[in-house]
């Protein structure tokens, strides 16, 4: 169990020690409990979120089903990271509903695909 490993970490040292972990977890077979108020820089490695307030337990699960209950909860929409914040906004104002973007180059792929999909459609001007 770990207490924010990474907080006094530049952002590539945090990344450094946060796919250490991941690696340990992996090949090890080592369970391996983070705390983490950065939500994004586990994103990645997370295999389950635990979201505690006032030391209770309030969601756990897998970070796709997470997310949106972070994001529907006005008080706890701080937490969710910056990347999912444009994928809830964009499925909002897209009528859409887009995977579980664990990093960067996933919205990017999907987006991608998204905008290619639509590029026959023709484009209105208000």
């Amino acid at each position: 169990m770990l207490d924010e490993p990474a907080s006094a970490l530049d952002p590539e040292g945090a990344e450094d020690i946060y796919a250490l972990l991941a690696e340990l977890n992996r090949h090890a077979g080592i369970t391996i409990v983070v705390v983490e108020r950065d939500l994004s820089r586990i994103l990645v490695h997370a295999d389950q979120l635990v979201v505690l307030v006032a030391g209770k337990i309030i969601r756990q699960g897998r970070c796709e089903d997470v997310m949106p209950y972070l994001w529907n909860q006005e008080e706890l929409q701080e937490m969710v990271p910056p990347l999912w914040v444009i994928k809830f906004n964009l499925e909002q104002s897209m009528a859409t509903c887009f995977g579980a973007w664990r990093q960067e180059s996933e919205a990017v792929e999907e987006l991608a695909e998204h905008l290619a999909d639509r590029s026959g459609e023709d484009c209105k001007s208000a």
